[in-house]
Parts: C-alpha cells; structure tokens; sequence
C-alpha cells in the first residue's frame, strides 16, 4: 500500500495543476475543468480513506464508498467524448489514467471484491451477510479481551465494562475461549470458497491480528493431546536405536563374560 500511495502523489498534484490550466483555458466539453477536479479530489479521498484505515485494516468496507465514487468520477471523463479525448487520449503521460489504475489496483489487490456483492461490472453493492456476522464476532472477541484485560485494542472498544470486577478475575483464555472459537469457525466459512477464492483483506487482516494477540499476547494456545502423542513417539524413535545397540553391547558383554568364566573353570579343572 505504500508503493501505491508515493506513486500515487505526483499523478494527484499533476491532476490538480491540470485542473488549474483547464479552469484558464476553456475545454471543448466545457466541463472537462470540474470533471477533472473532482476527480481529483474523490482519488484523494479514497488514498485518504486507505491509509487512514490500514490499522486496523478495514479499507474494503469502510472505503466502498468512496472507491465507488471515484469509479463514477472516471467513468463521467470516459462516457464524455470532448473531455475524454482531452484530458486522457491527447495526454502524453496519462495521468487520468495511472490514477483511475491505482484505484481499482489498490481495491483488488486487498481482494476487496470479496467481501461484497457485486454488479456485473465489478462495482460493490453490498457487504456480504457472512462478512457482517464475522465482524459482529470480531467485536465480540475484541470486548472480551479487553474486559479481561484491559489491554485495549486499535480504536478503543465503546462499549467495554472496565469496572467489572469478576470478569478481572477470570483469564483471557478462559473468558473468550468460546467467543474466540465461534469468531474461528466463522473464518472457516468464509475461507471454504470455491477454488482459487481468495479472502476478503478485512478478514484476512483482522484474523492474522486477532490470532497473533491470542497466541502472543495471551499465551493462550493449547497443546492439543495430538501434538504430545507425537512429540512423545518422535522422542522414542529417536532413542530406540541407541537402546537398541546399547542392549546388544551389554548382552554381547555379558556373553563373552560367561564364556570367559567357563573357560576359566575347565582349565583350573
């Protein structure tokens, strides 16, 4: 994201300087100079938009909004012949263009589409049900952690109880363990997509993060019976050659000992 956001600052001061020559100059179109600024101004709001809410990450679905905006900013250049012949195929370094690319870019690299229901030209309509529960989840889990310990997250829970005294007594690993299971099988769901489904950046994002306070943070990963029935047969294979040669040494000992012995006794006879 950061790439695209400083490739992306000379093409919007480029865009607004354009517009400055377009308002001196008339355009053919005669309103090639507002179409050009505001399209300027909604890239700007969706780079805003993006970097403002890459922590934590909820682009997709908090920047829809602007992202569909700035989708129609280009289309209303594209669909007007004057202004498009003007402001994109008469000029050389295509700035209208590396712009409109950033955006849509930026959008489908986080896999944004993902997380909505889309027309058949790839413009979000609505975020999905499945991702709207997941968050419902998130925030469930998220409120747990901090009641239990204080120890808020990126932007502070609403809604936390901090004065309450029984929860302070139970662990985070206790407490949520629950919340944190059903927020699990929830991202199960989504990730069991059809072949090649990629999860929404939103998701995917915010479960890296919530798995990594849970394991991290917390200490709260088990080790689930499984794991120890392994580790334990590992342990006893490794060993097993060196029992095994260890008995054949002491048994090869004790032979030859008693063959010495024997020896011993038939020449003292």
């Amino acid at each position: 994201m950061v790439f695209f956001v400083s490739l992306l600052r000379p093409c919007i001061f480029v865009l607004i300087w354009q517009t400055r020559t377009l308002a001196v100059s008339p355009s053919p179109g005669g309103d090639c100079a507002k179409l050009l600024k505001t399209f300027a101004e909604v890239v700007s709001n969706y780079t805003y938009c993006a970097v403002n809410n890459s922590r934590p990450f909820r682009f997709c679905c908090v920047c829809e909004k602007v992202y569909v905006t700035a989708l129609n900013g280009h289309r209303s250049i594209v669909q007007d012949n004057d202004c498009h012949n003007d402001l994109v195929l008469a000029e050389k370094y295509q700035i209208v263009e590396s712009a409109y690319d950033f955006v849509v870019n930026l959008w489908k690299s986080s896999n944004c589409p993902a997380c909505f229901e889309n027309d058949k030209d790839g413009t979000p309509k609505e975020i999905k049900t499945e991702i709207t529960e997941f968050f419902h989840k998130l925030d469930a889990v998220e409120h747990c952690f901090y009641n239990n310990s204080q120890i808020h997250v990126i932007p502070v829970p609403v809604n936390h109880s901090a004065s309450n005294s029984s929860a302070k007594v139970l662990s985070v690993c206790d407490s949520c363990d629950k919340s944190y299971g059903t927020l699990k099988e929830s991202y199960k769901n989504i990730e069991s997509g059809p072949e090649g489904y990629k999860v929404c950046a939103d998701v995917s994002a915010s479960m890296n993060y919530t798995r990594q306070r849970w394991s991290n943070n917390f200490h709260c990963v088990k080790i689930h019976s499984d794991l120890v029935s392994v580790v334990a047969l590992t342990v006893f294979f490794c060993f097993l050659p060196i029992i095994f040669y260890t008995s054949l040494r002491l048994q090869g000992t004790a032979s030859k000992d008693k063959k010495l012995g024997t020896s011993l006794r038939v020449n003292h006879r």
